[in-house]
């Protein structure tokens, strides 16, 4: 019903840099409001990405040498792919590695078995990557490993689905310029989303 994004800082103090007092009292920031409504249009048709080289995982470039906070790199990945009429953009470094989107895991099927990047990869563990592939290795018992793989891996895929928390399991039917499962819903991204998502129903009950 709604979307809670919870913020915790080590508070306000007068230690100056990275260290900090033990008397200083943590503050919290809860942000609230109403969950945004994915179209089933996306679901049925599939959505479009688009692949784009991330200071995240290139070491070389100026940006990795500045200490920041920023999430600027998502930021200007998410409007690129938005200005494109892309749902999502995927990061890879000068190797065309591929690793996440912008807001979400990536996971795609090759000949059976379904592939997504490992943590180890420098990844961010999202939570609903964890229970699909709950849902995956549990409950449908599919072939399934963790191991990084390129951009052209990602274009021969015969399926390809993205995950986070507000879309859950999201078909992708076009990478690039190329189409993918024929511009379909491919049969396991669809019994992984139904079964996902009853799982969920099952944990509210």
């Amino acid at each position: 019903d709604a979307y809670v994004r919870v913020t915790a800082t080590r508070g306000i103090g007068d230690q100056f840099g990275f260290g900090y007092s033990k008397n200083m009292k943590p503050t919290l920031l809860v942000v609230v409001r109403p969950s945004k409504i994915i179209p089933n249009a996306l679901y049925e048709k599939g959505v479009k990405i688009d692949f784009q080289f991330s200071s995240l995982f290139n070491s070389h470039e100026k940006i990795s040498k500045i200490k920041s906070l920023s999430a600027q790199t998502y930021v200007l990945a998410k409007q690129k792919a938005l200005d494109n009429n892309c749902y999502e953009m995927i990061l890879m470094d000068a190797f065309e590695t591929v690793y996440e989107g912008t807001s979400s895991n990536l996971f795609i099927v090759k000949n059976g078995t379904i592939l997504t990047p490992p943590l180890q990869a420098g990844i961010l563990a999202g939570t609903t990557r964890a229970g699909v592939i709950e849902v995956i290795t549990e409950k449908l018992n599919i072939p399934f490993v963790q191991k990084t793989f390129s951009r052209s891996g990602v274009l021969q895929a015969d399926e390809i689905f993205l995950t986070n928390t507000n879309i859950h399991v999201l078909p992708v039917t076009q990478a690039d310029k190329t189409i993918i499962s024929n511009g379909t819903i491919g049969k396991i991204t669809r019994n992984i989303l139904n079964t996902f998502r009853q799982t969920l129903i099952e944990i509210m009950e």
